[in-house]
Protein backbone atom coordinates (compact mmCIF):
# COMPACT_ATOMS: atom_id res chain seq x y z
CA UNK A 1 0.00 0.00 0.00
CA UNK A 2 2.90 2.39 0.91
CA UNK A 3 3.86 2.01 -2.78
CA UNK A 4 0.81 2.79 -4.21
CA UNK A 5 0.96 6.24 -1.98
CA UNK A 6 4.34 6.95 -3.55
CA UNK A 7 3.12 6.18 -7.00
CA UNK A 8 0.14 8.07 -6.72
CA UNK A 9 2.14 11.21 -4.87
CA UNK A 10 4.76 10.85 -7.80
CA UNK A 11 2.15 11.21 -10.72
CA UNK A 12 0.99 14.33 -8.67
CA UNK A 13 3.99 16.20 -8.97
CA UNK A 14 4.79 15.21 -12.59
CA UNK A 15 1.14 16.62 -13.35
CA UNK A 16 1.89 20.04 -11.67
CA UNK A 17 5.38 19.93 -13.60
CA UNK A 18 3.60 19.63 -16.63
CA UNK A 19 0.31 21.29 -15.68
CA UNK A 20 -3.42 21.15 -16.09
CA UNK A 21 -5.18 19.38 -17.79
CA UNK A 22 -6.87 20.30 -21.27
CA UNK A 23 -10.17 21.93 -20.98
CA UNK A 24 -12.11 22.05 -24.43
CA UNK A 25 -14.43 23.61 -25.86
CA UNK A 26 -16.19 23.69 -29.72
CA UNK A 27 -18.05 26.21 -31.72
CA UNK A 28 -20.36 26.05 -35.18
CA UNK A 29 -20.73 29.28 -37.03
CA UNK A 30 -22.89 30.09 -40.09
CA UNK A 31 -24.12 33.20 -41.42
CA UNK A 32 -25.44 34.70 -44.84
CA UNK A 33 -26.03 38.34 -45.89
CA UNK A 34 -28.06 39.25 -49.17
CA UNK A 35 -25.47 41.38 -50.46
CA UNK A 36 -25.25 41.54 -54.11
CA UNK A 37 -28.48 40.03 -54.91
CA UNK A 38 -29.94 41.08 -58.34
CA UNK A 39 -32.66 43.69 -58.06
CA UNK A 40 -36.10 42.82 -59.59
CA UNK A 41 -36.68 38.80 -57.71
CA UNK A 42 -38.15 38.10 -54.86
CA UNK A 43 -35.08 36.92 -53.07
CA UNK A 44 -33.73 40.05 -53.34
CA UNK A 45 -35.61 40.83 -50.11
CA UNK A 46 -33.61 37.58 -47.95
CA UNK A 47 -33.28 38.43 -44.73
CA UNK A 48 -29.37 38.02 -43.73
CA UNK A 49 -28.83 35.46 -40.74
CA UNK A 50 -26.67 34.21 -38.12
CA UNK A 51 -25.92 31.29 -35.90
CA UNK A 52 -23.47 30.02 -33.44
CA UNK A 53 -24.06 27.26 -31.33
CA UNK A 54 -21.39 26.41 -28.80
CA UNK A 55 -21.39 22.44 -26.86
CA UNK A 56 -19.24 19.76 -26.16
CA UNK A 57 -18.26 17.00 -27.10
CA UNK A 58 -19.38 17.88 -30.22
CA UNK A 59 -21.68 20.72 -32.39
CA UNK A 60 -22.68 21.38 -35.73
CA UNK A 61 -24.82 24.38 -37.62
CA UNK A 62 -26.54 24.87 -40.94
CA UNK A 63 -28.55 27.01 -43.15
CA UNK A 64 -31.60 25.42 -41.59
CA UNK A 65 -31.34 26.73 -38.57
CA UNK A 66 -32.28 29.82 -39.95
CA UNK A 67 -35.09 30.64 -42.21
CA UNK A 68 -37.77 33.62 -43.20
CA UNK A 69 -40.25 34.43 -41.01
CA UNK A 70 -42.73 35.37 -43.82
CA UNK A 71 -41.46 32.52 -46.42
CA UNK A 72 -39.33 29.42 -44.84
CA UNK A 73 -38.76 28.37 -48.22
CA UNK A 74 -36.71 31.48 -49.14
CA UNK A 75 -33.75 31.21 -47.01
CA UNK A 76 -32.42 28.07 -45.16
CA UNK A 77 -33.59 25.56 -48.15
CA UNK A 78 -30.98 23.73 -50.12
CA UNK A 79 -32.38 24.76 -53.47
CA UNK A 80 -30.81 28.47 -52.95
CA UNK A 81 -28.35 27.76 -49.83
CA UNK A 82 -26.05 25.00 -48.04
CA UNK A 83 -23.67 25.98 -45.20
CA UNK A 84 -22.52 23.49 -42.77
CA UNK A 85 -19.63 23.84 -40.25
CA UNK A 86 -18.86 20.93 -37.49
CA UNK A 87 -16.69 20.80 -34.66
CA UNK A 88 -15.52 17.40 -32.16
CA UNK A 89 -13.55 17.75 -29.49
CA UNK A 90 -11.58 15.03 -31.04
CA UNK A 91 -10.63 17.20 -33.44
CA UNK A 92 -13.00 16.12 -36.12
CA UNK A 93 -13.26 19.99 -37.93
CA UNK A 94 -14.99 20.86 -41.24
CA UNK A 95 -17.15 23.78 -42.94
CA UNK A 96 -19.10 24.17 -46.17
CA UNK A 97 -20.61 25.96 -48.57
CA UNK A 98 -22.95 25.64 -51.46
CA UNK A 99 -24.48 29.27 -52.53
CA UNK A 100 -26.75 28.99 -55.32
CA UNK A 101 -28.21 32.48 -54.32
CA UNK A 102 -26.58 35.90 -54.16
CA UNK A 103 -25.12 37.47 -51.26
CA UNK A 104 -21.94 36.30 -49.13
CA UNK A 105 -21.82 33.10 -47.16
CA UNK A 106 -19.66 31.94 -44.14
CA UNK A 107 -19.31 28.79 -42.68
CA UNK A 108 -16.86 28.28 -39.52
CA UNK A 109 -16.01 25.50 -37.19
CA UNK A 110 -13.75 26.48 -34.25
CA UNK A 111 -11.92 24.27 -31.35
CA UNK A 112 -10.73 25.60 -28.40
CA UNK A 113 -8.58 24.23 -24.95
CA UNK A 114 -6.91 25.84 -22.51
CA UNK A 115 -4.59 25.00 -19.59
CA UNK A 116 -1.91 26.39 -17.21
CA UNK A 117 1.56 25.70 -17.43
CA UNK A 118 3.31 23.73 -14.95
CA UNK A 119 6.50 24.23 -12.60
CA UNK A 120 8.95 24.78 -15.44
CA UNK A 121 9.00 26.48 -18.75
CA UNK A 122 7.47 24.45 -21.51
CA UNK A 123 7.52 24.62 -25.68
CA UNK A 124 4.24 23.43 -26.85
CA UNK A 125 2.87 22.90 -30.80
CA UNK A 126 -0.38 21.83 -32.06
CA UNK A 127 -0.79 19.26 -34.78
CA UNK A 128 -3.18 20.10 -37.59
CA UNK A 129 -3.91 18.04 -40.74
CA UNK A 130 -6.17 19.68 -43.31
CA UNK A 131 -6.56 17.28 -45.71
CA UNK A 132 -8.52 18.90 -48.68
CA UNK A 133 -11.07 20.33 -49.97
CA UNK A 134 -12.09 22.19 -53.49
CA UNK A 135 -13.39 25.57 -53.95
CA UNK A 136 -15.86 25.91 -57.75
CA UNK A 137 -17.31 28.82 -59.06
CA UNK A 138 -19.32 29.91 -62.00
CA UNK A 139 -22.39 29.06 -64.31
CA UNK A 140 -24.50 31.23 -66.52
CA UNK A 141 -24.66 35.24 -66.61
CA UNK A 142 -26.09 37.96 -69.36
CA UNK A 143 -22.61 40.05 -68.59
CA UNK A 144 -19.43 38.43 -67.49
CA UNK A 145 -18.20 41.85 -67.17
CA UNK A 146 -20.39 42.58 -63.93
CA UNK A 147 -19.67 39.70 -62.23
CA UNK A 148 -17.59 39.10 -58.73
CA UNK A 149 -17.40 35.52 -57.40
CA UNK A 150 -15.39 33.97 -54.69
CA UNK A 151 -14.88 31.71 -52.88
CA UNK A 152 -12.14 29.67 -50.41
CA UNK A 153 -10.88 29.13 -46.74
CA UNK A 154 -9.18 30.94 -43.77
CA UNK A 155 -7.31 28.80 -41.30
CA UNK A 156 -5.80 30.48 -38.27
CA UNK A 157 -4.21 29.66 -34.84
CA UNK A 158 -4.17 31.67 -32.04
CA UNK A 159 -2.98 31.74 -28.80
CA UNK A 160 -3.95 33.92 -26.03
CA UNK A 161 -5.47 35.94 -28.60
CA UNK A 162 -2.19 36.36 -30.60
CA UNK A 163 -2.22 34.84 -34.31
CA UNK A 164 0.28 32.62 -34.55
CA UNK A 165 -0.37 30.64 -37.90
CA UNK A 166 -2.88 31.60 -40.54
CA UNK A 167 -3.45 30.31 -43.75
CA UNK A 168 -5.92 31.39 -46.94
CA UNK A 169 -6.66 30.94 -50.12
CA UNK A 170 -9.26 32.90 -52.71
CA UNK A 171 -10.56 32.15 -55.89
CA UNK A 172 -11.94 34.86 -57.55
CA UNK A 173 -14.04 34.94 -60.88
CA UNK A 174 -15.06 37.74 -63.15
CA UNK A 175 -14.60 39.85 -66.23
CA UNK A 176 -10.92 39.74 -66.39
CA UNK A 177 -11.22 35.81 -65.93
CA UNK A 178 -9.84 33.39 -62.81
CA UNK A 179 -7.39 33.96 -60.20
CA UNK A 180 -5.87 32.45 -56.97
CA UNK A 181 -4.71 34.47 -54.56
CA UNK A 182 -3.26 33.08 -51.23
CA UNK A 183 -1.75 34.21 -48.31
CA UNK A 184 0.33 32.84 -44.78
CA UNK A 185 1.04 29.38 -44.59
CA UNK A 186 1.44 27.76 -48.19
CA UNK A 187 -1.21 25.39 -48.64
CA UNK A 188 -0.86 22.90 -51.51
CA UNK A 189 -3.37 23.17 -53.76
CA UNK A 190 -3.93 22.35 -57.22
CA UNK A 191 -3.76 24.08 -60.59
CA UNK A 192 -7.07 26.25 -61.30
CA UNK A 193 -9.04 25.04 -63.96
CA UNK A 194 -10.79 28.12 -66.50
CA UNK A 195 -13.87 27.76 -68.92
CA UNK A 196 -14.04 31.56 -70.48
CA UNK A 197 -17.93 31.97 -71.60
CA UNK A 198 -18.15 31.29 -75.21
CA UNK A 199 -21.15 30.39 -77.39
CA UNK A 200 -22.96 27.85 -75.23
CA UNK A 201 -20.31 27.38 -72.91
CA UNK A 202 -20.51 28.68 -69.37
CA UNK A 203 -17.81 30.88 -67.47
CA UNK A 204 -16.57 28.65 -64.99
CA UNK A 205 -13.44 27.79 -62.49
CA UNK A 206 -12.26 25.52 -59.78
CA UNK A 207 -9.29 23.76 -58.27
CA UNK A 208 -8.62 21.48 -55.34
CA UNK A 209 -7.06 21.78 -51.94
CA UNK A 210 -4.78 19.40 -51.53
CA UNK A 211 -3.63 19.85 -47.59
CA UNK A 212 -1.09 20.69 -45.06
CA UNK A 213 -0.59 18.30 -42.02
CA UNK A 214 2.20 19.33 -39.43
CA UNK A 215 3.19 20.71 -36.21
CA UNK A 216 2.34 24.26 -35.70
CA UNK A 217 4.82 26.03 -33.30
CA UNK A 218 2.47 27.24 -30.63
CA UNK A 219 5.41 29.16 -28.63
CA UNK A 220 7.20 28.91 -24.81
CA UNK A 221 5.15 29.46 -22.03
CA UNK A 222 6.71 30.25 -18.13
CA UNK A 223 5.86 28.19 -15.40
CA UNK A 224 2.38 29.15 -14.23
CA UNK A 225 1.45 30.91 -17.32
CA UNK A 226 -2.24 30.36 -18.49
CA UNK A 227 -2.46 28.99 -22.36
CA UNK A 228 -5.60 30.13 -24.12
CA UNK A 229 -5.51 28.53 -27.88
CA UNK A 230 -8.37 28.76 -30.36
CA UNK A 231 -8.45 26.99 -33.57
CA UNK A 232 -10.97 27.99 -36.91
CA UNK A 233 -10.82 26.75 -39.65
CA UNK A 234 -13.71 28.72 -42.27
CA UNK A 235 -15.14 28.51 -45.54
CA UNK A 236 -16.69 31.62 -47.71
CA UNK A 237 -18.40 32.27 -50.86
CA UNK A 238 -19.52 35.74 -52.18
CA UNK A 239 -21.63 35.73 -55.57
CA UNK A 240 -22.09 39.28 -57.26
CA UNK A 241 -23.90 39.52 -60.57
CA UNK A 242 -26.06 42.04 -60.86
CA UNK A 243 -26.67 41.64 -64.58
CA UNK A 244 -26.78 38.09 -64.39
CA UNK A 245 -29.33 35.29 -62.66
CA UNK A 246 -29.77 35.92 -59.12
CA UNK A 247 -30.17 32.39 -58.17
CA UNK A 248 -30.21 28.67 -59.53
CA UNK A 249 -28.16 29.78 -62.68
CA UNK A 250 -24.57 29.04 -61.19
CA UNK A 251 -23.00 29.34 -57.92
CA UNK A 252 -20.05 29.53 -55.46
CA UNK A 253 -19.07 25.42 -53.90
CA UNK A 254 -16.29 25.40 -51.06
CA UNK A 255 -15.37 22.69 -48.93
CA UNK A 256 -12.37 22.25 -46.26
CA UNK A 257 -11.73 20.08 -43.63
CA UNK A 258 -9.12 18.94 -40.74
CA UNK A 259 -10.69 15.97 -39.90
CA UNK A 260 -7.46 14.78 -37.40
CA UNK A 261 -8.96 12.51 -34.71
CA UNK A 262 -7.82 12.96 -31.47
CA UNK A 263 -7.83 10.58 -27.92
CA UNK A 264 -8.73 11.40 -24.39
CA UNK A 265 -10.46 14.92 -23.48
CA UNK A 266 -6.97 15.98 -23.13
CA UNK A 267 -6.58 15.47 -26.53
CA UNK A 268 -2.66 15.68 -28.91
CA UNK A 269 -3.60 18.36 -30.63
CA UNK A 270 -1.41 20.09 -28.29
CA UNK A 271 1.82 18.32 -27.53
CA UNK A 272 4.43 19.71 -25.18
CA UNK A 273 8.22 19.41 -26.12
CA UNK A 274 10.80 17.34 -24.17
CA UNK A 275 11.80 19.53 -21.13
CA UNK A 276 15.37 20.94 -21.20
CA UNK A 277 17.55 19.06 -18.17
CA UNK A 278 16.68 21.72 -15.99
CA UNK A 279 13.43 20.68 -16.06
CA UNK A 280 14.00 17.20 -15.44
CA UNK A 281 16.16 18.08 -12.50
CA UNK A 282 13.44 19.84 -10.93
CA UNK A 283 10.52 17.16 -11.49
CA UNK A 284 12.99 14.23 -10.01
CA UNK A 285 13.91 16.66 -7.11
CA UNK A 286 9.76 16.56 -6.14
CA UNK A 287 10.06 12.90 -6.69
CA UNK A 288 12.94 12.43 -4.54
CA UNK A 289 11.18 14.46 -2.04
CA UNK A 290 7.92 12.91 -2.02
CA UNK A 291 9.11 9.60 -1.59
CA UNK A 292 11.13 10.34 1.68
CA UNK A 293 8.14 12.44 2.84
CA UNK A 294 6.04 8.91 1.71
CA UNK A 295 8.15 6.85 3.34
CA UNK A 296 9.37 8.18 6.41
CA UNK A 297 5.42 8.29 7.19
CA UNK A 298 4.61 4.75 6.34
CA UNK A 299 7.88 4.24 8.98
CA UNK A 300 5.79 5.72 11.32
CA UNK A 301 2.30 4.42 10.84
Amino acid sequence: MSNLKVWASSVAVIMSVLGSAHAQDVKAIVSYDPIGLNAGTYLDTLNGASIANVGSPDVSATSDDFVRTDDPDAAGHSTYMYLNAYTSVLGDMSSSIGLNVGGTALASSVWHTSFVNGLVPMSYSMNIDITGGYVRLGGWTANVATRNMQGGFVADISVNGQSVWSASQTLTLNGAGASLAQTGVPVAHSDVWYQPAADYEQQRANYSIEGFAGAVNLGSFAAGQAVDVTYTLSSFARWEDPDGCAYECGGVSVNIADPLQISGTGGTRITAAVPEPESYALMLAGLLVVGRFARRKSKVA
